[in-house]
This record gives C-alpha cells, sequence and structure tokens, in this order.
C-alpha cells in the first residue's frame, strides 16, 4: 500500500460520515458531467481544477472526490485525489512506488505547492528555467496616456483582466511548465491548450512565452478565473457553455535559441507574434497574438478601441528597452487606466465579532444606489487607514482594501456619515468614489 493510498483510505474514514453538501452536486452536474469531463478520467480532474480550481482548498477537492467516487468516474476521483494530497502535504504524490507506511492515519497540513519541481530544459539560460523567470511590471504612469500616445519610443497593447503566465516549452517530452508571476509553478490551463504547445515545441524547438491567462463567457467577456466565467454565462443565460481559456501573449522571452531578455522589446514582441501566429492557427480561440500597437495612429486607435469597449486600460513599454524582472521606476513599461470618480456617503459600519482580524462592513451611499464594503485591518490595533475597490456590475459585495490614507480620514464605529476619503479602482467598469461627509467637500483627494 503506497502512501497516496494510505491517505485516501484514511481521508475517507473522516470524510465520508458527512452527506455530500448540495453545492457539490450541483458543480458536478452543472460543470462536469455537462462537459463530460467525468469520461476522461484524471485529464478531466485536471481540466476542472484548471478551470474552477484557482485558490481551491483541500476540503472542497476531498468532496469533488468522494463524488466522482459516488458517481463510478473512479479514474477522474483519483485525479482529486492526488490534488488534494499536494493541497494538504505539499508534495506531489507517488502512487507507484513502495514506500514506507505513515505513522499517523493522515499527512500533517504543511505549505501549499502548485506542482512538484519540473527539470531544467536543456538550452535554456538560469534566468528562464521553471521557475526562476522573473516577469517584467508595468508600473502606473506618471503621465497622461497622451504622452505615450504622442511619444515614437513607446508601443502600445491593450491590458488583459487575468492572471500572469509565463509559459517554457520543449521539444521531446519535456514537460511544459507554466509559471505564475510569483514564479510558482501551477497546473495547465487547458488539455488542449498544452497539447498544442507541445506541438509547437516539436516544431519550433524550446520557447518560452510571457503572456496573461484568462477566460473567456458566452459572450466573449475576459475574466481571472473559469469560475468567474461560469458565473457570467449563467447569468447571461448561456449555462450551457463552458468557460474558456485562452492565452494572450504578449511576448517571446527565448525563441530560435536566442535568449531575447537582454535584446530590444520590439525583438521580443516580433518574436512572440511568430510563434503565437502558429499556435493560434493550430488552436483557434485558445491562443491571441495580443496587439501591438506600433504607430501614432495605431496607438490613438488602441486607446480608443479600450475605452469605447469599457476595457481596463493600456501597457505602454519602450521598444528599446531589454527585459528586466520587477518594475522599473523609470517607467520604462506603464499602464494607463480608465477611472470615474463620484461621490459617496458613508451611512452605517456594521461591527463584526471577529477577534483575530476584525472586520466591518461599510455601507456607502451614492444617488439611489447602496454600496457595501468589507472594512478590514490586519491587527487590533491597526488604524482604520484603508480603502477598497469597487467590485464590478454590483453595488453589494466585500471588496479589497489598499493604499493607506491619512488619519484624520480614518472612519470609526460612531461616525456615521463621515469620510475616508478614497476608494480606488483597475477598471473602467468599476468606479472610484471620492467619499465625503454630508454635504462637505471630500477629506482627501489624491495626487492628478
Amino acid at each position: 500500500m503506497t502512501i497516496l493510498t494510505e491517505y485516501i483510505d484514511a481521508t475517507r474514514k473522516r470524510a465520508t460520515k458527512k452527506k455530500l453538501p448540495a453545492e457539490i452536486i450541483e458543480r458536478w452536474q452543472n460543470r462536469i458531467v455537462a462537459r463530460n469531463l467525468h469520461t476522461q478520467g484524471e485529464a478531466g480532474a485536471r481540466q476542472y481544477l484548471a478551470d474552477y480550481g484557482r485558490g481551491i482548498a483541500a476540503p472542497k477537492v476531498i468532496l469533488l472526490a468522494l463524488q466522482a467516487e459516488a458517481q463510478g468516474a473512479s479514474e477522474m476521483a483519483l485525479g482529486f485525489w492526488k490534488k488534494a494530497y499536494t493541497l494538504e502535504t505539499g508534495k506531489a504524490p507517488d502512487d507507484e512506488a513502495t514506500l514506507p507506511a505513515q505513522t499517523s492515519p493522515a499527512p500533517q497540513p504543511a505549505p501549499k505547492t502548485f506542482l512538484a519541481p519540473v527539470a531544467e530544459v536543456a538550452g535554456l539560460p538560469p534566468h528562464l528555467q521553471p521557475g526562476a523567470a522573473m516577469t517584467m511590471q508595468p508600473i502606473d504612469a506618471p503621465l497622461d496616456r497622451a504622452a505615450y500616445i504622442n511619444n515614437p519610443a513607446y508601443w502600445g497593447q491593450p491590458k488583459r483582466d487575468g492572471n500572469r503566465l509565463v509559459i517554457i516549452a520543449g521539444p521531446n517530452g519535456v514537460r511544459i511548465a507554466y509559471q505564475s508571476r510569483s514564479t510558482k509553478l501551477r497546473e495547465a490551463p487547458d488539455i488542449r491548450l498544452d497539447a498544442t504547445l507541445k506541438q509547437a515545441a516539436q516544431e519550433h524547438g524550446v520557447f518560452v512565452l510571457d503572456g496573461e491567462l484568462y477566460y473567456t463567457d458566452a459572450h466573449g467577456g475576459e475574466h481571472r478565473t473559469g469560475a468567474q466565467a461560469a458565473t457570467a454565462n449563467i447569468q447571461l443565460g448561456e449555462s450551457d457553455i463552458p468557460p474558456q481559456a485562452r492565452y494572450g501573449i504578449f511576448k517571446a522571452l527565448f525563441f530560435n535559441g536566442q535568449d531575447l531578455t537582454p535584446k530590444p522589446e520590439a525583438e521580443r514582441i516580433n518574436a512572440g507574434e511568430i510563434i503565437g501566429g502558429w499556435l493560434e492557427k493550430h488552436a483557434p480561440g485558445f491562443f491571441e497574438v495580443v496587439p501591438t500597437a506600433r504607430t501614432e495612429e495605431e496607438k490613438r486607435e488602441l486607446a480608443t478601441r479600450q475605452y469605447a469597449e469599457g476595457r481596463e486600460g493600456e501597457v505602454w513599454m519602450r521598444a528599446d528597452v531589454p527585459y528586466t524582472g520587477g518594475k522599473d521606476a523609470r517607467g520604462v513599461m506603464v499602464r494607463t487606466k480608465y477611472l470615474k470618480e463620484i461621490d459617496v456617503i458613508i451611512t452605517r459600519l456594521t461591527p463584526t465579532t471577529a477577534k483575530v482580524v476584525p472586520l466591518e462592513q461599510l455601507k456607502l451611499e451614492h444617488t439611489t444606489k447602496e454600496i457595501w464594503f468589507r472594512w478590514a485591518r490586519s491587527a487590533p490595533d491597526t488604524p482604520w487607514s484603508r480603502c477598497a475597490r469597487l467590485p464590478r456590475g454590483t453595488q453589494r459585495h466585500p471588496a479589497k482594501w489598499s493604499s493607506p490614507l491619512p488619519a484624520k480620514a480614518s472612519p470609526r464605529p460612531d461616525s456615521f456619515g463621515m469620510g475616508v476619503s478614497w476608494i480606488s479602482t483597475i477598471s473602467s467598469r468599476r468606479k472610484i468614489a471620492c467619499v465625503t461627509t454630508h454635504g462637505q467637500q471630500p477629506l482627501h483627494r489624491p495626487s492628478p
């Protein structure tokens, strides 16, 4: 009996004492059976987790495994069990080797990991090996959008609303590596996407891509996760259409046997268009060559289109700079966003009984709308000086807080009607709110 088998037996004994929640059965029908994932064995489990499992915890994966077993999909269940084992132990399961039995009935919790380490890829420099590639990040633009449109040194690309992902592909059986911005390795977003990358590597050799992974709904809307896209499809009345993973290619960091990171940005973008064009042709809908605006006219058209479509914004980068990980304060890579300012009033603060991380809900009112935020602090003695993002497309939703504010703008539970000051955003579909007192001027406004 292997360690994985012992883990499954021990976990099943603990978990089968409870009835499976209705939400798990609903997910099984609407997300798994509807797409025939239950007939694809472990690959079906991996596909489900790629589409809906971002940030998923081990208890839910265990419930999915039990549901798969109950429905006779034993191979798919094994895929879920392996994922649960990895989440709880931080180790990749080895279900074939004969290993000593564990002394405890279940593994002790350990830090989560995305995947077991990937072997080094022959021909790649150390800084582009799986788990080592540091992505170049844009900073908030210090200048107006027009400055980058009019400057011939800058090229522009539309900002995608997804998750940054570096893809490292090699031929002859090399496992495709998917690396997040934090250098963590993750599962393949889609088995068809993975298969196409392997074909591309066989034809073009080793390559490394820098891009954005996002999911599209039935009407082409962009979402950060498959679960968000699936929810959007339900709201659109298209619940039978599954979300689709799409990888937007910004550039190539390694191609045709060359490390392109020391080269000008223009060469990386050009190489990305070559390999990206091949991928688009062989897997339509799963890959996108993110369009690059090079001339002033193209850049102006890019900005006009992004605004008209309600997109998040643009990324502008100098075409003559090398690729360096992290953010460059010189502004060689910047982002511009579309923002709208509104005035709202704090009318209610609702305390919570949480002891470790005190939370409160903050109720704001704008014209006839009621907007709720979750107000949080990391410790009881942390000043109430945080600001929030209005979530897209909703007026009642917990929001994340960021950016410290002046102490004088800190609301207290007994200061109903007083302002917090500035609420930030990253999307044209989300509004920026400058909170005011009743009929008075805002307490604080950020620099333009």
